[in-house]
């Protein structure tokens, strides 16, 4: 399986791309997309190997392995999806922030059989680095959107924690939009009085009409 990292890889990362379009036979459109199962291994070789590319057409490379119906229902699909979580458990401390996001993106697609605690690891890892960098900045922009994604997966008491966290350190030019995300995810979980004590508390913060029935209004909208 190919691997494409590198800057000296460019001229053929297009060639590659359309090579696993004929192999997945997706340029046929209109006959079978079947295609022989003698292709499936190297395929999901490809896909590991260059699952945290962060080039454009690699990464579209990947995501079309991944997305096919007959790669995602054979046997291949476990085995990478664990060869996938198993390498970003091991990397997601040193990947640059582009490379993470897309390993990440292609854990996901493939992650019919990771459990939230897997992911709750990774999490963890990413969160770390995410805490060290300067508030603001381009990369901690970044690895806040990674780890979002992330969370996706972890479930929702942890997503939630995170949110608060992000309130907890955010400027003030930031916390008002950071504070409307934990309002989303608290008002789809299921009500509490404790959760309906810190949603009210967040409308409070929130609204910029002149009564709290505008401000209502305005987050219900």
């Amino acid at each position: 399986a190919a691997d494409l990292a590198g800057k000296e890889k460019d001229a053929i990362r297009g060639r590659a791309h359309a090579a696993v379009q004929v192999v997945m036979n997706e340029t046929n459109p209109f006959g079978s997309r079947q295609y022989d199962v003698a292709w499936l291994k190297p395929l999901a070789e490809f896909a590991l190997r260059n699952a945290a590319s962060a080039n454009y057409a690699v990464r579209n490379s990947v995501r079309t392995v991944l997305q096919n119906s007959e790669f995602s229902s054979s046997d291949e699909m476990p085995k990478l999806s664990k060869a996938l979580m198993a390498r970003l458990l091991a990397e997601a401390d040193k990947l640059t922030p582009g490379q993470l996001e897309s390993l990440v993106e292609h854990a996901r697609n493939a992650g019919h059989y990771d459990t939230e605690a897997e992911w709750q690891q990774v999490a963890k890892i990413v969160q770390t680095r995410w805490e060290k960098e300067k508030p603001g900045s381009r990369r901690e922009g970044k690895l806040d959107e990674v780890l979002r994604n992330i969370h996706q997966e972890t479930g929702g008491e942890a997503r939630t924690a995170y949110l608060r966290l992000r309130i907890k350190l955010a400027d003030d030019e930031s916390r008002p939009d950071k504070q409307r995300q934990l309002f989303d995810e608290l008002i789809s979980h299921q009500w509490t009085p404790e959760m309906q004590a810190e949603t009210l508390a967040l409308l409070e913060k929130l609204g910029s009409g002149p009564s709290a029935e505008g401000r209502l209004v305005e987050q219900l909208s």
